[in-house]
C-alpha cells in the first residue's frame, strides 16, 4: 500500500472503503480531495485480495474529456506506484494495461459509444459524425425560418398562429419570435420526456378555470410573495427588538414598526387563501413615524422593506377574474408556440439525419429512448445488458447532472444501487447548459448518514476539510455564504455541515488571508448595467497599484518543501466577470507600472486580425468588387501596401471602386500587378477546390500562417488559423460546399453572435 493511501481523512476513508448494497452520495467540498477517493476507491476494488476485479468492470463519469484523461492518468500513476512496491503482481501489470481501454469518460463520451454500438436502433448511420454548437446553430436558425415562413402561409386558417405572432414579433421582424422558440426548446431539452411534457402543459392550459391560487402560475406568485413576506417580517421583528435598546428610536419608530408586523402577519396568512384575499392584503401598512436624527442604519431597513413589499404587492393589481380571463385570451398563442416547438423539434431532427449528424442533446436524448421503456420507464434489455458489465458506476460533478443523465444512470446501473456519486451543489454554476441540481439535493436530504443507513438504502458522506486554502480564507468563505446562502436562495441552508474545514498546515503567516477594498466610484458615470469604461479604468488603477505595493513590500508565500519565497508577478491572478472591453484597460493600467502581464485580448474568434484578413481575401476571391475587404487585404501583411501606396491606388481613378482603381494602377505599378496577379490565380482554383482545400492553398501560397506567426501572439494567430480551416473542412461534410457556401455559412456564424466550437 502507497504512503498516499495511509494520508486518507476518516471520511476520505469511509468513502474510499464504503461498500454494500445502496447508492452512496458524497457531498465532497473544493479541495477536500474527491479525485484522491475516487481513485483510491477503485484501487480499493481493484487490489482487493479476497475478491479481485478488472479496473474496466467499472463506468467512471467525469464532467470534462480533460478530467477524464486527468484521472486516468492519477489512476495509471497510482498502479504504478503500487507496481514500484509489488513488481512482481501480475494483476496489478494487468491492471496497468488495462488502465487505456477502462470507461473513463464524459457522459457524451459514453452516450455516443451506446449509439455506435446500436446504431440500427436509434436510426442513426454507424458513421454519424457530432456536430459543434456553431454548426447545429445555423442549421437550427435554418429549419426555424422554413419551419415559420410555412406558418405564415397558413396564418389565415389559424388564430393562434396570429396571435403567437402579434404577440412575438416586436417591430419589422421576428427574430424575438425565433429567439423565443429557441429557448423554449433549448429548455423543453432538459427533461427526459419533452413530448410528454408538452402535452401536460397542453392539458394545463385546456382547465383554465377557478382561482388562479389554483394555477401553477398563481401558486408559484403566491409562494414567491409569501417568502419574501416571511424574510421582510422576520426583519422588522429583529428590528422592534434592538430598537428597544434605544428609548428615542422606540418612540418615534416602534408603533409603525409594529403595525407593519402587523399587517405583514395578515398578508403571510391571506397568501395562504385565495389569490383575491391575498390581493386584499397585499398593501403593506407603514405608518407615519415621528422624524428623528440618526439612526440611518435602522431607517435604511425599513425603507428596504416597504419599496420590497410595494414590488411584491404589484403581483396582485389583478383580480383573480381578470387573470383568468387574460390567461384564457392569451392560451391560444401559447398552445401554438409549444407546437411550433414540437414542430421544429421534429424539422430540426430530420435536417440532422440527412446530414448524418447528432447534436449534444441527442446523444443524451437517444441513448435515454434506447436504455428506457417509454410507456413503463424501465431499463430496456439493451440497458440491463449494458448494467451487466459494470459492477460500480462513479460519477463526479453530480451536482452538475441533468434529468435526462438521471434516466440514463439509472437505467445502466443496477437500480440505481451500485452508483457512486461525488459533487458540491455548492459549485453548481450550470443551470444554463441544463444542468439540475435540486437531483443532487433531493439524495443529499433523503439520504441518510452512513453509520445510520441500513443496507440497501442510500447512504451520504461528507468531506467537509479543505487542503488547498488557509485557515482565514475558508473563514471567510463561511462567513459570507452562512450569511447569503438559504433554502429559498441557493436552495440549501449553509450550516456548519457545509462549513469548510482546513486541513492544511499553515505555516503561520501574519499577512491578512483576505482582503476587502471599497472604492467609492459614485461620482462616475456608469450604464445601465452599472458598467462604464471610467469605472473599469479606475478599477484597473487600483489593482495595478496594489499589485506593484505587494512585490515592492517582500511577502512571501509558501514554496516546497516547507520554505517560503518572495511572491512574483506570476503568483497573482486577476479575476474578471467578463474580458470583453476589459482586458485591453487592465493590460494599459499594468504596464504603466512596468508589471508583466498575459492577459487574453477580449476578441472573438472572427475578430482576430488574422481571421479577419483571411476571411477578407476569400470575400475579394468570391467578389473581388467590394471596396472593405479588399482594403482591408491591401493594407495587411498579406497586401503589404502602405496608407501612401493606397492613397495613389485611389487617385488612379477617383469616382471608381478599389478593385476598378487597382487595375488601373497596375498597368504601371508592379506591386498592384503582381497582386493582382495573385488574386486572379486563386479566383481562377477556387470553382475546383473545396472551401478547405482552396484555404490551404492560399495558406501555401501567401505564408499567411508564417507572416501572422511572426507577429505577437503568434502561436495563437496559428491555432486560430488552422481552427478556421477545420472549420471549412468539417461543414463541407455538413452541405456547406465550395466557397460561396463556406463564406454564407461563416456570415450567419457572425450575423448571430456564434462562437465556433
Amino acid at each position: 500500500m502507497s504512503d498516499k493511501t495511509l494520508r486518507l481523512t476518516p471520511a476520505q476513508e469511509r468513502a474510499a472503503r464504503l461498500r454494500g448494497d445502496g447508492a452512496i452520495l458524497v457531498s465532497a467540498a473544493a479541495g477536500s480531495g474527491k479525485t484522491k477517493v475516487l481513485v483510491e476507491r477503485l484501487l480499493g476494488y481493484v487490489t482487493d485480495r479476497s475478491d479481485p476485479c478488472d479496473i474496466t468492470e467499472f463506468l467512471i463519469i467525469t464532467y470534462t474529456r480533460a478530467a477524464a484523461n486527468e484521472l486516468r492518468a492519477k489512476i495509471l500513476d497510482e498502479i504504478s506506484e503500487r507496481l514500484s512496491e509489488e513488481p512482481d503482481n501480475r494483476h496489478l501489470k494487468r491492471q496497468a494495461a488495462l488502465c487505456l481501454e477502462a470507461q473513463i469518460v464524459t457522459i457524451h463520451g459514453f452516450c455516443t459509444d451506446i449509439l455506435r454500438e446500436n446504431a440500427h436502433l436509434a436510426d442513426l448511420p454507424p458513421d454519424f459524425r457530432v456536430a459543434d454548437d456553431s454548426e447545429s446553430g445555423i442549421i437550427r436558425l435554418g429549419v426555424l425560418e422554413d419551419l415559420i415562413e410555412a406558418r405564415y402561409e397558413t396564418m389565415d386558417g389559424a388564430p393562434g398562429v396570429r396571435q403567437l405572432v402579434d404577440a412575438m414579433s416586436a417591430g419589422r421582424d421576428d427574430r424575438k419570435l425565433l429567439e423565443i422558440v429557441l429557448d423554449t426548446h433549448t429548455k423543453l431539452l432538459s427533461h427526459a420526456d419533452p413530448d410528454r411534457w408538452v402535452e401536460r402543459q397542453l392539458k394545463a392550459l385546456e382547465n383554465l378555470s377557478g382561482d388562479a391560487s389554483e394555477t401553477v402560475w398563481g401558486r408559484y406568485l403566491m409562494e414567491n410573495a409569501r417568502r419574501k413576506a416571511v424574510y421582510w417580517r422576520s426583519a422588522m421583528e429583529k428590528l422592534l427588538s434592538e430598537c428597544i435598546c434605544y428609548p428615542e428610536f422606540e418612540k418615534a419608530y416602534g408603533g409603525s414598526i409594529a403595525a407593519t408586523i402587523d399587517s405583514l402577519d395578515c398578508f403571510i396568512r391571506a397568501l395562504g387563501n385565495s389569490w383575491d384575499d391575498s390581493a386584499a392584503n397585499a398593501i403593506i401598512d407603514f405608518p407615519r413615524a415621528k422624524n428623528v436624527s440618526g439612526f440611518d442604519e435602522y431607517k435604511e431597513i425599513r425603507t428596504r422593506c416597504r419599496k420590497a413589499m410595494k414590488k411584491a404587492a404589484a403581483v396582485f393589481e389583478c383580480t383573480s377574474a381578470e387573470l383568468m380571463s387574460d390567461m384564457e385570451a392569451v392560451r391560444p398563442a401559447v398552445a401554438d408556440l409549444l407546437r411550433l416547438v414540437l414542430d421544429f423539434d421534429e424539422a430540426y431532427g430530420l435536417a440532422k439525419r440527412k446530414r448524418g449528424i447528432v447534436d449534444f442533446t441527442d446523444l443524451e436524448h437517444m441513448t435515454a429512448r434506447l436504455v428506457t421503456d417509454r410507456k413503463t420507464g424501465n431499463p430496456t434489455p439493451l440497458a440491463r445488458s449494458a448494467a451487466s458489465r459494470f459492477r460500480e458506476i462513479m460519477i463526479d460533478e453530480y451536482q452538475d447532472c441533468s434529468g435526462v443523465q438521471e434516466v440514463i444512470f439509472n437505467a445502466v446501473s443496477r437500480n440505481g444501487r451500485n452508483i457512486f456519486m461525488v459533487g458540491d451543489v455548492k459549485q453548481s454554476i450550470y443551470r444554463f447548459r441544463l444542468a439540475d441540481p435540486s437531483i443532487f439535493l433531493s439524495k443529499y436530504k433523503s439520504y441518510r448518514d452512513e453509520q445510520e443507513a441500513e443496507d440497501g438504502e442510500g447512504r451520504r458522506i461528507l468531506l467537509s476539510t479543505n487542503f488547498r486554502s488557509r485557515a482565514g480564507i475558508l473563514s471567510a468563505v463561511n462567513f459570507v455564504f452562512k450569511n447569503i446562502m438559504s433554502e429559498e436562495f441557493g436552495e440549501m441552508d449553509y450550516t456548519e455541515r457545509e462549513f469548510l474545514y482546513p486541513g492544511r498546515e499553515d505555516e503561520g503567516s501574519s499577512e491578512p488571508a483576505v482582503e476587502l477594498d471599497l472604492l467609492d466610484m459614485s461620482m462616475l458615470e456608469t450604464e445601465e448595467d452599472g458598467e462604464s469604461p471610467e469605472k473599469a479604468e479606475t478599477e484597473a488603477a487600483f489593482v495595478a497599484g496594489r499589485i506593484e505595493e505587494l512585490i515592492r513590500s517582500g511577502v512571501t508565500v509558501p514554496d516546497s518543501p516547507g520554505g517560503t519565497r518572495p511572491l512574483y508577478y506570476g503568483d497573482i491572478a486577476i479575476l474578471l466577470r467578463s474580458v470583453k472591453d476589459k482586458a485591453a484597460i487592465y493590460t494599459r493600467a499594468l504596464a504603466d507600472r512596468q508589471i508583466p502581464v498575459a492577459a487574453p485580448d477580449g476578441e472573438g474568434f472572427f475578430e482576430t486580425q488574422e481571421i479577419a484578413v483571411m476571411l477578407s481575401l476569400l470575400e475579394i476571391i468570391d467578389n473581388p468588387v467590394q471596396d472593405v475587404p479588399l482594403l482591408a487585404v491591401l493594407r495587411s501583411p498579406v497586401g503589404g501596401f502602405t496608407p501612401d501606396e493606397l492613397a495613389r491606388v485611389r487617385l488612379a481613378d477617383k469616382s471608381a471602386d478599389i478593385y476598378t482603381a487597382l487595375r488601373k494602377s497596375a498597368e504601371s505599378d508592379a506591386k498592384c500587378r503582381a497582386f493582382l496577379d495573385m488574386l486572379s490565380a486563386f479566383r481562377e482554383a477556387a470553382p475546383d477546390m473545396t472551401s478547405d482545400g482552396l484555404i490551404w492553398h492560399v495558406y501555401n501560397k501567401t505564408g499567411i500562417l508564417g507572416v501572422m506567426g511572426a507577429l505577437s501572439g503568434g502561436e495563437s494567430r496559428r491555432e486560430n488559423l488552422m481552427k478556421l480551416l477545420d472549420l471549412a473542412a468539417r461543414y463541407e461534410q455538413s452541405g456547406y460546399k465550395w466557397l460561396f457556401g463556406f463564406l454564407t455559412l461563416i456570415r450567419k456564424l457572425m450575423e448571430n453572435g456564434f462562437e465556433p466550437g
